[in-house]
């Protein structure tokens, strides 16, 4: 961080610095009203319903293990707003993840802001694996047969 930032921030009575992956900052991110990232959340993060969760899109990430990638989608599913630069930005971020049909949010373009009309369908992500040739695999297809298509839209996450 900027040290003329981190000095100004260090003053105010109401911001306080806690240590990544502590106890404090799982606590922090479980209260907060608002929180923000520009590399996204760990995955046992779960944003609450009534938190906000802006995703700032700093850049483009060309190597991004599977992982990481999947990481990425999956704090793109959660957050409320995108933030970068530019609109083209953000659109190359989300493609860039295979997001652009899938983010239902709020797109901070400067001094623009954009809403991104909401599906009438809930969505559902699934991670199903590898998908190697086995049982868990065999009951994941058979389970796509019985999935009510009409109500939910539903995404899977593969390597």
């Amino acid at each position: 961080m900027n040290a003329e930032y981190e000095g100004e921030l260090k003053s105010r009575e109401n911001v306080r610095y806690v240590k990544y992956n502590s106890e404090d900052y799982i606590e922090c991110l479980c209260s907060a009203e608002c929180v923000i990232s520009n590399r996204g959340f760990l995955p046992y993060y779960i944003r609450k319903e009534k938190q906000t969760y802006i995703y700032v899109c700093e850049e483009l990430f060309d190597n991004k293990s599977y992982s990481e990638e999947g990481n990425i989608q999956r704090n793109i599913f959660q957050c409320t707003h995108i933030m970068a630069d530019s609109y083209e930005q953000i659109q190359l971020f989300l493609d860039k993840y295979s997001m652009s049909e899938v983010f239902e949010g709020i797109i901070l373009v400067g001094d623009e802001e954009i809403n991104v009309p909401k599906s009438s369908k809930e969505k559902i992500l699934f991670y199903p694996g590898g998908l190697k040739n086995n049982g868990l695999t065999n009951s994941f297809l058979n389970l796509l047969y019985h999935l009510d298509y009409d109500r939910y839209d539903y995404y899977i996450i593969l390597d």
